[in-house]
């Protein structure tokens, strides 16, 4: 077996290393699945296209006849929207990663002409002040947030049309 001297060796491995490091300098590094931004969705005018709870569609959007109905923006640290048919303002705090709550706001006062079935208006503003979590899965919204008795929900958003 042949003995080398310590300096040498160690003048060996950082040559290997420098020849390594070398050969993958000009490689692009391949991006990993980063953070979202939520400036992704600040700015941007979102409207309810269902809530799920659990296994259930608590509400859907589809052949509804309240189209203006459940809508939010995120802008100037203000969460904002119709509900059914008030509108609302409430302050918004981002957490870390995706972590994001929606405090106790205000509303107007209006009384409703008519209102969508099986999903009222407070019950809106309750899974809104319960929101926990915010995501976004092909090109939807997605607020995680819970019922009245703790257990787990999704409010999902588009796009508002123009």
């Amino acid at each position: 077996m042949m003995k080398v001297p310590l300096k040498i060796g160690v003048w060996l491995v950082g040559a290997a290393l420098a020849v390594l490091c070398g050969a993958c300098a000009g490689q692009p590094a391949v991006p990993g699945p980063g953070p979202l931004s939520f400036d992704l969705v600040r700015g941007k005018d979102w409207q309810l296209a269902e809530l799920k709870a659990g296994a259930d569609l608590v509400f859907s959007r589809e052949g509804g006849e309240f189209d203006a109905a459940y809508t939010l923006k995120f802008q100037n640290g203000m969460a904002s929207g119709r509900g059914a048919p008030n509108t609302y303002r409430a302050p918004f705090e981002e957490g870390p990663g995706q972590g994001l709550s929606i405090k106790g706001g205000a509303a107007t006062l209006m009384a409703p002409l008519r209102k969508p079935e099986g999903f009222t208006e407070s019950q809106y503003f309750g899974y809104l002040e319960r929101v926990y979590r915010w995501d976004l899965k092909d090109g939807s919204l997605e607020l995680s947030t819970r019922g009245e008795d703790g257990a787990g929900a999704v409010l999902v958003y588009r796009p508002a049309q123009p």
